[in-house]
């Protein structure tokens, strides 16, 4: 089982974009939602785990973690990953799950984004918790300076080339930008973020889903805004101070959210 200083080591998340501050962050509320129990009769639910790099060192702390998500590759390769028999990667698809109120938590980390109906999995969200259970979602905000730097210097260009039919430039262009085949989250790279969520907007969203916001934590402030991104990444600390000042900042003025979650009666409109 890992200790505090060593549960990072099962992560591939490094310090930058708040990657590690969001690992830090889960670990940190989970802990505070179940003191005083054995971490093995906790479970964890991550839905959209992808490669594992949230529910392999919660696994690691011993806490019984099932991870499902549709993208096979990144299933496959969470689980070469793992080193722990309490950890579990299944093919699945959260909104199949029920109301099996069986999961202390349900973290769900730079997914809903990614989704064209993000409604249809939060609904299923607070059916898989217990009563006193926590949702942990994490997504950007949909203005932020990730987002707006993103769009302008990476999308729209990308939608042009592609356009003009300059496939192999695209090609070439995407591995100079982004560097590896795959993200950190997921072996899936060809899944856009289709959703630009503004916090009161996705705070309304999880209402209606059956879900209370409780807390919200912020992720970073400028790093990811394309091209402070390489600046950041040729000088030390820089990120880290980036993420300290996001935490003193407006909400609307950082990159990302971290939210925790109650279940709640969802909202209907008569």
């Amino acid at each position: 089982m890992s200790t505090d200083a060593d549960y990072r080591q099962a992560s591939e998340f490094d310090h930058r974009f708040g990657r590690l501050k969001r690992l830090d962050f889960i670990v940190q509320t989970i802990r505070r939602q179940v003191d005083g129990r054995l971490s093995n009769s906790v479970n964890i639910l991550e839905v959209g785990c992808g490669n594992g790099n949230l529910s392999l060192p919660l696994a690691s702390l011993g806490y019984r973690v099932f991870g499902i998500d549709l993208d096979l590759d990144s299933l496959t390769y969470a689980a070469r990953r793992s080193q722990w028999p309490n950890a579990h990667f299944i093919a699945m698809d959260v909104t199949r799950l029920g109301l099996l109120r069986a999961f202390d938590v349900v973290v769900c980390s730079e997914v809903i984004e990614h989704l064209p109906h993000p409604e249809d999995l939060l609904r299923a969200l607070p059916g898989c918790l217990k009563p006193d259970g926590i949702a942990l979602i994490t997504t950007p905000n949909g203005y932020g300076p990730f987002e707006l730097s993103s769009q302008l210097f990476y999308v729209q260009p990308l939608r042009l080339l592609k356009a003009l039919g300059l496939g192999p430039t695209l090609k070439a262009l995407r591995r100079k930008i982004v560097g590896a085949a795959h993200g950190p989250d997921s072996m899936n790279r060809g899944s856009p973020h289709v959703q630009f969520f503004t916090l009161r907007r996705l705070r309304v969203l999880l209402a209606q889903c059956g879900l209370s916001v409780t807390q919200v934590a912020h992720s970073d402030w400028l790093e990811g805004a394309t091209p402070l991104t390489q600046v950041y990444g040729r000088v030390r600390g820089l990120s880290r101070l980036d993420q300290a000042l996001a935490d003193r900042l407006p909400s609307f003025m950082v990159s990302g959210w971290y939210l925790v979650c109650r279940p709640t009666a969802p909202v209907t409109h008569g």
